[in-house]
């Protein structure tokens, strides 16, 4: 459980330093304090848990909707924005959600739900430990940010919901342009040419045998490189962040990492057995003499 709350912390921090602009972060005492939280229990945290947290129950046999908080006044100055936190979930019949309404100054109210099948914005159902959980929502198309944000949990039937620590996110215009557009191909092509390129002049100095040090050096550097992308990568699937493609993340990271954990295998056998070969060379030579 620990282990599990750790990364899941790991995610919601890493995301604004891959781009996300946190605007403003949420305790549960202080939206009652406000008077802006309408139902719930609040948890204190405690060792298990080390955040407050909101717990929802819903006893109907019949599908109710449960206000949770209002938020007025966000603070948005872009059009594309996200509710992000964590959350966990017992007996949940059927298909619950979360659900965001988004108030703007010319009367229109917007939708968002967490209906997909996989991700942070997967539906509600049986029990579930943390996990995170979004609902963006892109208003581009009116050109206005949301004056209020309304926050409910949509149960069928019964269930428990607990929701951890919550934030609103927003995000850049054209970050989100390039995660709708599936990411930049040809930047990733060039990466890919960039790396072979690279493999290729380290493969011939080895060859060679020559600049070991240096070799090894780089190999080393491109096996960190791997893993750091490949731990991104994976964050960015969980998280769902938008500045990151995370297949992009993973297919570099391995191509990254593969090869230079390979290489450094191969390369100090080539090394030594060039070094041998030199040795034998100059036994050879001075018997000769």
């Amino acid at each position: 459980m620990k282990r599990l709350l750790v990364l899941l912390s790991l995610a919601v921090f890493i995301r604004p330093a891959l781009g996300e602009e946190v605007v403003r972060q949420f305790g549960w005492s202080e939206l009652r304090a406000k008077g802006a939280l309408a139902h719930g229990a609040i948890l204190p945290a405690d060792n298990h848990t080390p955040f407050e947290q909101l717990q929802v129950v819903s006893s109907s046999r019949q599908p109710v909707a449960v206000e949770i908080a209002t938020i007025q006044s966000p603070g948005l100055t872009s059009t594309r924005y996200a509710l992000v936190g964590k959350v966990r979930y017992e007996n949940v019949e059927g298909q619950a959600y979360l659900e965001m309404w988004s108030f703007f100054p010319d009367g229109n109210v917007l939708l968002s739900r967490t209906l997909a099948q996989t991700g942070p914005t997967q539906y509600l159902t049986g029990d579930s430990d943390w996990r995170l959980f979004s609902l963006p929502y892109n208003a581009n198309g009116i050109g206005q940010t949301p004056d209020k944000l309304l926050m409910d949990v949509v149960f069928s039937a019964g269930g428990t919901v607990v929701l951890g620590q919550l934030q609103l996110v927003q995000y850049e215009g054209g970050s989100w342009r390039r995660l709708v557009a599936g990411g930049n191909w040809r930047l990733f092509g060039a990466v890919v040419a960039g790396m072979a390129l690279l493999y290729g002049l380290l493969g011939l100095l080895v060859y060679r045998g020559s600049a070991r040090r240096f070799v090894k050096a780089a190999l080393t550097v491109l096996l960190v490189l791997g893993l750091g992308g490949f731990a991104i990568g994976v964050v960015s699937l969980v998280a769902s962040t938008a500045h990151v493609q995370p297949l992009q993340m993973l297919l570099v990271a391995v191509m990254l990492a593969a090869p230079a954990a390979g290489g450094l295998a191969w390369t100090r056998r080539r090394y030594d057995a060039l070094e041998l070969r030199r040795m034998d060379a100059m036994d050879t030579a001075s018997h000769a003499g």
